[in-house]
């Protein structure tokens, strides 16, 4: 668990040029470790016993049918949840809102 969230805190940091403090990274990487040991668990406990049992009463179809219950069940909770964000206080560039795109704006 260690090694994982020291590599998504590495991670961040390149992919985002170095721009924000490693301090503030931390909580993102730590957040990610643990949500790949929830899936992780998850996967044992309820993932694979229900791919088994489907895989032999319906044979291949049955494991389809799970892992496609399950993505449109996790789908359909990210859909939920990001409907209920407050966008409203995030920021915007400004070619976002209708302006122009940044490189038109500099020439």
């Amino acid at each position: 668990m260690l090694i994982g969230t020291l590599f998504f805190w590495w991670s961040q940091r390149l992919l985002l040029g170095s721009r924000i403090a490693w301090t503030a990274l931390l909580p993102g990487a730590a957040a990610t470790m643990l949500g790949l040991l929830g899936l992780r668990v998850f996967s044992q406990l309820v993932f694979s016993p229900l791919i088994a049992s489907n895989a032999v009463t319906y044979g291949p179809f049955g494991t389809v049918l799970v892992i496609q219950s399950w993505l449109l069940g996790v789908a359909s909770w990210c859909s939920a949840a990001l409907s209920r964000a407050d966008c409203s206080t995030m920021s915007y560039p400004a070619w976002a809102a209708g302006g122009r795109p940044v490189a038109e704006a500099r020439s």
